[in-house]
């Protein structure tokens, strides 16, 4: 049961990688039309569904093995990097984009998303980090 969890575990890591590198392919040119918007709304809500897939994988495996985890420095920073990709997506990524498109609502044609790129670059790099993090708390 442990193998299969796991194996959930890191397709949900996949997903997650997969929508944050695809969310910053969308928002690189930091000017988009609506299309392309609507496209990047439907991608971010996979990253959603990508991040419960994993809290729920992670703590399935975390009460497996708790005594393990328990005392890793790299399993705890493993955490809270999730948790600050989690308030990055949230608080700042969601926010800019509803902001960007309530901004030019009224234009219809292109939607300049300002820094969004950096910060979706900053999460991915994040996500890259957790799962960097998690090849290690195998090995450890």
């Amino acid at each position: 049961m442990h193998n299969i969890i796991l194996a959930l575990h890191v397709v949900g890591a996949g997903l997650m990688l997969g929508v944050v590198f695809f969310a910053l392919v969308i928002v690189f040119p930091k000017v988009i039309d609506a299309s392309r918007a609507a496209l990047l709304k439907t991608v971010l809500k996979f990253g959603t569904v990508g991040a419960v897939w994993q809290t729920i994988t992670g703590l399935i495996l975390y009460f497996g093995e708790a005594d393990e985890f328990k005392n890793s420095r790299i399993f705890w920073l493993k955490m809270v990097l999730f948790v600050a990709d989690g308030i990055l997506a949230l608080l700042i990524i969601d926010r800019k984009i509803k902001a960007a498109e309530a901004q030019n609502q009224s234009a219809q044609d292109k939607i300049n998303l300002g820094k969004l790129p950096l910060w979706s670059l900053a999460s991915l790099m994040i996500i890259l980090t957790v799962i960097i993090l998690g090849v290690f708390l195998t090995v450890e």
